[in-house]
């Protein structure tokens, strides 16, 4: 969400369709805040489902990994992107 709002203030815009082209804080903040809850919620579930399923026992953990390292890859793009350009240069 950081890198998000770094990048709007560098002139570049949110590609999700989601947040929308240009998002306030408020609406990043939500956004983002729901999606957390929807993973942490997906994960309790599963794991609560995987004392009676082995298969799940191990799946509940592969959800938060890989959005772990997706919010990594991209917080590292956004921030390897230049940051002093002009308006026109996109």
């Amino acid at each position: 969400m950081i890198t998000t709002r770094h990048m709007l203030d560098r002139g570049w815009w949110e590609t999700n369709p989601i947040f929308g082209r240009h998002p306030t804080n408020a609406r990043l903040a939500a956004t983002s805040g729901a999606y957390f809850g929807a993973e942490v919620a997906g994960a309790y579930l599963l794991k609560r489902y995987g004392q009676h399923h082995k298969w799940a026992r191990v799946f509940w953990i592969a959800e938060p990994t890989y959005q772990i390292q997706e919010h990594i890859r991209f917080a590292a793009k956004n921030e390897s992107m230049p940051q002093n350009i002009q308006i026109g240069q996109r």
